[in-house]
């Protein structure tokens, strides 16, 4: 969301801009920086936790192998990297 007018962004907008450090509205034109630190860090955090309990709940299970838990991970990590930009901050400049 656009911190001067309240723009809302659709998700490739914010996904283009996110690698850098300012952006540019495209309804008012104003120019705003845009920062995902904590936002990203705790993304990750509660992904790698979500990822441990459920490969250690599916270890339980007699027929789950090895390479079915890899692409449990794997489909994780995949979907925690589509969230990355729902954790942009957007301020002033």
């Amino acid at each position: 969301m656009c911190p001067y007018c309240g723009a809302r962004f659709l998700y490739g907008q914010v996904k283009r801009m996110g690698g850098r450090g300012t952006g540019r509205c495209p309804h008012c034109g104003k120019v705003f920086r845009i920062t995902s630190g904590r936002g990203r860090a705790a993304l990750f955090c509660a992904a790698a936790a979500a990822l441990v309990c459920l490969n250690l709940l599916l270890m339980q299970a007699p027929a789950v192998g090895m390479t079915f838990l890899l692409g449990v991970t794997a489909a994780g990590v995949a979907g925690a990297w589509l969230l990355l930009p729902y954790t942009a901050r957007y301020r002033k400049k």
